[in-house]
């Protein structure tokens, strides 16, 4: 009973949560061009992009599984015979909003600019100059973007929620919540289909979670027995979930090893310094860092666009 209680406490939460941040989140990511870029250029550019998303409030880099992405085309370009050399570059340089993992295009929009400089590099930095992200104009693509993604979840939702259950059913947890990581709040089923469906699969991986970590411990001990091992085991023991089945094992097993510890004051209290820490983090984790798990996962196995760091 207490296990269903606290897991519609968290469910209540991880509502809280969603409900309050409608917004599909937007990373800034490195240029792609053909040219080497100056560090000038580089500079100028992330800036430009920083500032409008800060600016729209949607900015995020560490779970955003959308991403700003800047490219830089040559158009036409000259370089005078005269003393000093004078370039002259122009250029188009688009914004696309891509989702970072299948490198799906969401929408572009591209600025003509020109550029005169001691060298190219220097002329396609003087160019940035006429570029200005903070119009209105620009606004109006992210806010038409973000419903384009909206749109977009929302129509490929059911299959995304089959792929989703065919990986639970494999036992590939960190796998569907990858898939779910992608799937912006701000869909109109967000509420009634994915989160219960998110709640369903992160019970799951903690369940897992908990048997592999007691799994690690039981065998640890198997091989020897002494006060080293009782303190390694221990702090395997204190990472398994509280609301997972692998909990109450843990406990009988602590119970084992407790005559090999010598300062057992000290010992149990660090012990339950851990659990308390860990419990703080398991709810952290259930409210805020679901989605953290997904795109950790996905970022790990890599990713179609580079973000800034």
């Amino acid at each position: 009973m207490k296990s269903n209680q606290t897991l519609n406490y968290l469910l209540f939460f991880i509502g809280i949560i969603f409900g309050t941040a409608q917004e599909v989140t937007i990373a800034p990511a490195r240029i792609k061009s053909d040219y080497t870029l100056s560090e000038k250029a580089d500079t100028q550019i992330i800036a430009k992009m920083q500032k409008v998303l800060n600016k729209s409030g949607i900015i995020d880099y560490e779970n955003a599984v959308f991403a700003l992405v800047p490219e830089v085309s040559i158009l036409s370009e000259h370089t005078s015979s005269g003393i000093p050399p004078i370039a002259e570059v122009e250029y188009e340089l688009s914004f696309s909003v891509m989702n970072i993992f299948d490198g799906k295009t969401f929408a572009t929009h591209s600025f003509k600019t020109k550029g005169r400089g001691s060298n190219k590099g220097n002329a396609i930095a003087m160019g940035l100059k006429n570029i200005d992200l903070n119009s209105p104009i620009f606004s109006e693509f992210l806010e038409r973007t973000k419903s384009k993604i909206i749109s977009h979840y929302e129509r490929e939702l059911p299959k995304m929620i089959q792929r989703i259950n065919i990986q639970v059913g494999a036992k590939n947890y960190e796998e569907a919540l990858f898939i779910l990581s992608q799937i912006p709040e701000a869909i109109p089923s967000y509420a009634s289909k994915i989160l219960p469906l998110t709640e369903k699969v992160y019970k799951s991986y903690e369940e897992n979670l908990g048997k592999e970590f007691l799994q690690r411990a039981k065998s640890k001990w198997a091989i020897s027995k002494d006060e080293y091992t009782a303190s390694e085991v221990a702090e395997l023991l204190s990472q398994i979930p509280v609301e997972t089945s692998a909990y109450k094992e843990s406990q009988v097993l602590l119970k084992n090893i407790d005559k090999y510890i010598a300062n057992k004051d000290v010992f149990y209290r660090k012990l339950r310094e851990k659990e308390i820490n860990n419990a703080h983090l398991e709810r952290k984790a259930a409210i805020e860092a679901i989605r953290a798990i997904g795109v950790a996962y996905g970022k790990n196995a890599g990713t179609k666009v580079v973000l800034w760091k």
